[in-house]
């Protein structure tokens, strides 16, 4: 394993969190936190499929979470960079944490005597969703950050990537970006447009807020505002991202909750 200038940072954010928390939170951050090298052979829940003998699909079956597990190279580089740049934009420079991002809100949490703003790059939000408690705690955070720098000396940058877009949460029972773009879009992930991918990466942060089939209006907002991150950044032009707002996305949305999904919590009884 790596031992680097953000490791040693990972225990200076432990050292603030023994000050801030007491002895609890150390005990709670090192001695109950998994082996992230079982992430290895993790695979999580996914969608069985019935077909016809043609080959058609007939139904697919499913408890809470719709997914389907694509490779990342079968992922549009348009949603790659539309998610990178709305939550990590630094995701190939940091070594699990950003160090700037967790200063500022580390002084926003002192101030509001609470955790009102976090700082979590896409390695810290795949371990709290994997692992932790989504209660917005600091031992929470800290736990966060410590199994981030863990995952980064264990995976590269491309299969932490492929991991989180596979596993997080798209709203509408969508978990990862395969089922999100069949529902919403009605097409593959690997050809999603920019401003199909704008919209979903901006649904990360309250996929059931930014949800256009429940809210147009502020999943449009939304996408804009992920459209000119990607603009301040360089990562598009502006004539791009005026061209993105402007495509009529809305035509292809699909009702997920109208398709041909049974979701089956409790499977073999319903066999």
């Amino acid at each position: 394993m790596r031992t680097t200038g953000t490791t040693f940072l990972g225990v200076g954010l432990v050292s603030t969190a023994v000050v801030a928390g007491g002895v609890a939170g150390l005990a709670f951050s090192f001695r109950n936190l998994p082996d992230v090298r079982g992430l290895t052979s993790y695979v999580p829940a996914q969608t069985s499929y019935i077909y016809d003998a043609k080959g058609r699909e007939l139904l697919s079956l499913h408890g809470e979470e719709h997914r389907k597990i694509v490779p990342l190279a079968e992922i549009s580089p348009n949603l790659k960079r539309a998610v990178l740049a709305i939550e990590d934009s630094n995701f190939y420079k940091h070594q699990g944490i950003n160090p700037n991002s967790i200063g500022r809100a580390l002084l926003v949490n002192f101030k509001s005597g609470g955790v009102s703003e976090g700082a979590s790059t896409l390695s810290m939000q795949l371990v709290k969703n994997i692992y932790l408690s989504q209660k917005r705690v600091f031992t929470r955070k800290l736990a966060e950050a410590v199994l981030a720098i863990r995952v980064e000396q264990v995976f590269d940058k491309d299969q932490i990537l492929d991991m989180y877009l596979n596993y997080i949460y798209w709203g509408h029972n969508n978990y990862g970006i395969q089922t999100a773009a069949e529902s919403y879009f009605k097409k593959s992930a690997a050809d999603l447009d920019l401003a199909e991918s704008a919209m979903l990466a901006g649904m990360i942060q309250a996929p059931e807020a930014y949800s256009p089939f429940n809210n147009f209006a502020a999943a449009k907002e939304r996408q804009e505002v992920v459209l000119d991150r990607m603009v301040s950044i360089g990562w598009i032009t502006p004539a791009e991202a005026e061209a993105a707002k402007k495509n009529p996305s809305r035509t292809s949305w699909v009702n997920p909750l109208l398709g041909k999904t049974a979701n089956c919590p409790t499977l073999p009884m319903q066999l």
